[in-house]
Parts: structure tokens; C-alpha cells; sequence
């Protein structure tokens, strides 16, 4: 497992298409073990990571990770919790310094709050640039109708939501909570290929 954490160094956030998936991976240092077909369907009913010879076109790979799962109860796949995760930070990073290292005061004005969606809308761009965020479909809450994000991200506030801030919260100095609907371009681990002979 700590093989398999380090294989993620390989992803770079301000890289081009570095995003990775846990499952495949090779591991250098580590054999996988030679499973058994009903053993390989048992460890994956298990939800269970483990690692494996895989033998293709007379060719074995000596190690390769299969359910590459997190351990949470979500079951989500390790590749979403560390995306997730640095996208996050990405973005909490972006929007101080957009804040804090202005030079000046931001505004609880339109135009600087479009200045800080501006800011994350970059980040998101960003993660959709280096495969983490992938075009997909949604359905958008405020018409019921199924869209597309290009991008793999809707920035669901807009500028003029700081006119609505109550005078508590311009006293405390807040900005307006930010939406935004992500959509994980996530990794295609397995394809059912059909064949139709005539």
C-alpha cells in the first residue's frame, strides 16, 4: 500500500492530463501474488485492494494493483479521495490568495466577488486540464433539465449574490457561501466489448 500511495507522486495539479487512477498501477519492488480465478472474484466481491500477476498476449506483469478502493465506508476509489482532496486545497489556496495578497481591500462588492469566482473558476479549469474534472452531464436544480458541463464544473453563484448579504454578515465581513457542482472525469477501469459475428 505505501508502493501504491507513492505511485501518485506522478500526478502534478498544474500539470496537462498527469491526473492518475490507483488501478493498474505497476509496483516497482512488489509480486503479486498468482490468483486463482475464483481467489481474484473473491478479493474483488471483498471490496478488497490487492495485487496480482497479469498475464496478456503471452506476457505477464509480475504486479498489478486491482481495486485500487479506499478504506472509508463510501467505498469511493483512492484516485477521488486524493483528487478530491487537492482540489480542495487548490482552490482554498487560490481564493486567499486572491484575497489576502491584493495589495488592497476586496470589495463585498459585485465586482470584487467576481473577482474570486473568477479565481476558482480558474482552479476548477485547471483540475479539468489536468484530468481530474471531466465533461459530463447534470441536472441542473433550478429548471429539472439534464446539461452538459464542458468543462466538469458549474459555478453555480454569480456576482450579484453579494447584494444579498445581510448586514451581519457584511459586518463580519463574509463573503457570499460559493457553489459549485464538480464532476469527476474518474477512470475507466473495466470495457464489455461485444462482437457480433455473421
Amino acid at each position: 500500500m505505501v508502493q501504491l500511495a507513492a505511485a501518485f507522486h506522478k500526478f502534478r495539479p498544474t500539470g496537462i492530463n498527469t491526473a492518475i487512477t490507483g488501478e493498474y498501477q505497476v509496483l516497482p519492488g512488489v509480486s503479486g501474488d498468482d490468483l486463482t480465478t475464483s481467489a481474484y472474484n473473491a478479493l474483488k466481491a471483498k471490496n478488497t485492494v490487492f495485487f496480482t500477476q497479469i498475464e496478456l498476449a503471452g506476457s505477464t506483469n509480475n504486479s498489478r494493483v486491482i481495486n485500487s478502493k479506499s478504506m472509508s465506508s463510501y467505498g469511493e476509489f483512492i484516485d477521488d479521495v486524493v483528487n478530491l482532496d487537492v482540489l480542495k486545497n487548490h482552490i482554498q489556496v487560490d481564493g486567499y490568495n486572491y484575497i489576502a495578497n491584493a495589495g488592497s481591500k476586496r470589495a463585498l462588492t459585485p465586482r470584487d466577488y467576481a473577482g474570486l469566482l473568477s479565481a476558482v473558476s480558474g482552479t476548477c479549469k485547471r483540475f479539468f486540464d489536468n484530468g481530474v474534472l471531466g465533461t459530463g452531464s447534470y441536472v441542473d436544480p433550478d429548471d429539472g433539465q439534464t446539461k452538459v458541463a464542458q468543462f466538469g464544473f458549474v459555478l453555480r453563484s454569480s456576482p450579484e449574490d453579494v447584494l444579498d448579504l445581510t448586514s451581519e454578515q457584511r459586518t463580519r465581513r463574509v463573503y457570499p457561501p460559493t457553489s459549485i457542482l464538480v464532476i469527476l472525469a474518474r477512470a475507466g477501469h473495466v470495457a464489455e466489448i461485444n462482437i457480433n459475428v455473421e
